[in-house]
């Protein structure tokens, strides 16, 4: 009784905003606008702002940004949603979008980056919340990286003008519908078009929170058919090419459940994901140990859910087959460890990386031009490849981190290796890091994150080749990071055995 007087405010509120105020939320925001150019201050060398003739700061554009958005029912927006009796499908934003990728790859290869945001945001203000984080994250990736283009999945994570807790089961429910056949096919069409006629073109999707949810849903099944189809040739040399050539989840607050069945599904049909010689993962699923929102809040949601409400919440409803599934059912995937590939454990005997607090002139960095100065350090070090066969992947990271301060002490060299108890060696790779690598749920695209991922990404691509941009003697960290255009990333080999 205690646990249903505490489930009903959430379904009262649940209830309320959808009766009540869905029709001033439940809209796009970039409609008119779905391409938002990203844009820096130009400086020289003294770091001194240049301006115009009129004393405004002279900017470059350094990569551009879409925006796509689904409605609650996982469907794409359309020019015509005004009209409530519309009949013609209208226009959506992922048109616009596409065009302005295909005009970027006719430039030569591209880094796209797909970011799926996660609860408690939309689009509606590019100067807040993820919106703004992604596009800062972009302007680092243009130092990398001569054509960045980024694609930001939008929905109704925030169902008001300000963030509320009551709306979760109603923001889970609309996620789930998100992740299904439309996000599938823009999510497949936006890869595709990078990769059209630019096999160097790199593609990276992250979904974030609810933003996970859709992001492995929108890409498990396709997946999980390409694994089936492998399987059917014995022959170990199928070359695949996943919507994505790396696919994150940052802190995904969804059960294990979907998680498990696609290490199950690998593990049945021994999947193995080769690149260059190495193990390369087809899906990354990454938690902090210090997302008490995805810990033991969700748990405890999640367990309400299902041993209180589950004959009315069908999706948390259904008995389990043992004690490990059961657990699945109503514990995170970053808490699930039954299904953890891997530790982050500090690397012994490796040098410390000092980020020189100078440019290289010898002046002073600002504190803004000192946490840029860090990144692209950290980049840097995270571009160098693995060699061919090397099992675990070494990852830099910066341990004195801490949320929004400017950190000052070395870089350390850290090892992504597999469990010595692990249960699962498959290309799923599932693990848990340090707060000082994601601080807490909401914590995303800092200088940390952005290093792991460069790892990750990155690990598999071919080893650089020996010239003037790859010189250890660079002192430029934006030189030091690979050649223009970066070394592709190989397409991967899937091998897989039949089922027994």
């Amino acid at each position: 009784m205690a646990a249903v007087l505490l489930a009903l405010p959430g379904l009262s509120g649940c209830v309320a905003i959808n009766a009540g105020l869905s029709r001033f939320t439940h809209k796009p925001w970039r409609m008119d606008a779905p391409m938002v150019p990203v844009t820096e201050k130009v400086k020289d060398k003294r770091g001194i702002v240049l301006k115009d003739a009129a004393g405004n700061a002279i900017e470059k554009e350094v990569a551009q940004m879409g925006i796509v958005e689904f409605d609650d029912q996982g469907q794409l927006w359309r020019d015509n949603y005004k009209k409530r009796d519309a009949t013609a499908p209208g226009k959506s934003e992922l048109g616009r979008v596409l065009e302005a990728l295909k005009q970027r790859v006719e430039k030569g290869p591209v880094q796209l980056v797909i970011f799926v945001h996660g609860w408690n945001n939309n689009a509606s203000d590019l100067e807040q919340g993820n919106v703004n984080s992604f596009r800062e994250m972009l302007k680092t990736v243009a130092k990398a990286h001569p054509n960045p283009f980024g694609v930001m999945i939008s929905w109704r994570g925030m169902t008001m003008k300000f963030p509320t807790m009551i709306d979760i089961y109603n923001r889970e429910a609309s996620a789930k519908k998100i992740g299904q056949a439309e996000a599938t096919a823009a999510i497949q069409a936006l890869c595709s078009t990078a990769k059209h006629g630019q096999d160097d073109s790199r593609v990276l999707a992250v979904g974030h929170s609810l933003g996970a949810v859709i992001l492995l849903r929108a890409v498990a099944q396709p997946l999980a058919a390409q694994i089936a189809q492998a399987s059917v040739d014995t022959s170990g040399t199928v070359k695949v090419r996943p919507m994505a050539d790396t696919v994150v989840l940052v802190n995904a607050a969804d059960t294990a459940g979907l998680a498990s069945q696609m290490v199950q599904v690998m593990q049945d049909y021994h999947a193995k994901y080769k690149r260059n010689g190495r193990d390369a993962p087809l899906l990354v699923s990454l938690t902090s140990t210090g997302d008490w929102a995805t810990g033991w809040l969700y748990s405890g949601v999640s367990r309400l859910s299902r041993y209180v409400l589950g004959t009315l919440m069908t999706s948390s409803a259904g008995a389990s087959a043992n004690r490990i599934q059961e657990h699945g059912t109503v514990t995170s995937v970053g808490w699930h460890t039954a299904i953890h590939s891997h530790d982050l454990v500090p690397t012994q005997g490796t040098k410390p990386v000092v980020v020189p607090p100078v440019s290289e002139t010898g002046r002073v960095l600002t504190e803004s031009e000192r946490a840029v100065r860090r990144i692209e350090y950290l980049m840097s070090e995270n571009f160098k490849p693995s060699k061919p066969g090397e099992k675990n992947l070494t990852v830099w990271l910066d341990p004195t981190l801490h949320h929004r301060e400017i950190s000052s002490g070395p870089l350390q060299a850290y090892n992504l290796k597999y469990k010595d108890d692990q249960n699962n060696n498959t290309p799923y790779w599932i693990f848990q890091v340090p707060p000082f690598v994601v601080r807490d749920h909401n914590d995303i695209w800092n200088s940390n994150f952005v290093g792991l991922v460069t790892a990750i990404h990155n690990a598999s691509r071919e080893p650089r080749e020996a010239g003037p941009s790859s010189s250890s003697k660079s002192t430029r960290p934006a030189q030091s990071m690979g050649l223009t255009p970066l070394p592709p990333i190989k397409q991967g080999v899937l091998s897989a055995s039949p089922l027994r």
